[in-house]
Formats: structure tokens, C-alpha cells, sequence
């Protein structure tokens, strides 16, 4: 994948992401077979925080 191919979310720190682009990220990630579970788990717990936090 080349820079024009990235989706927007892939330049942005994980805590400026919308829910709908962490949603896309975990399905990026879990498609792939060498996903980074510590960016998978980053990205869930954040998801998580801004759900509770009602954003």
C-alpha cells in the first residue's frame, strides 16, 4: 500500500481518530494476518473510552 492508498485515519494519532475510523482500523487490522495486537488493543480501549465518554 502507498501513501495515496492510506485511508485518512492512517496519519493521525490514535487519540484525534472518530469512532467510525477506529471501526475501520480494527477491520484493517484483523484482516491482516501480521496485525499489531498492541495497536489492535490501543485502538479498542480507545474506542471504548470515547463510547463511554459519549462522543
Amino acid at each position: 500500500m502507498n501513501v495515496q492508498q492510506r485511508p485518512a485515519w492512517a496519519g493521525k494519532p490514535i487519540v484525534r481518530l472518530t469512532a467510525d475510523e477506529i471501526t475501520e482500523a480494527l477491520a484493517f487490522l484483523t484482516a491482516r494476518e501480521d496485525a499489531d495486537d498492541i495497536l489492535s488493543r490501543a485502538l479498542a480501549k480507545q474506542l471504548a473510552d470515547q463510547t463511554a465518554a459519549g462522543s
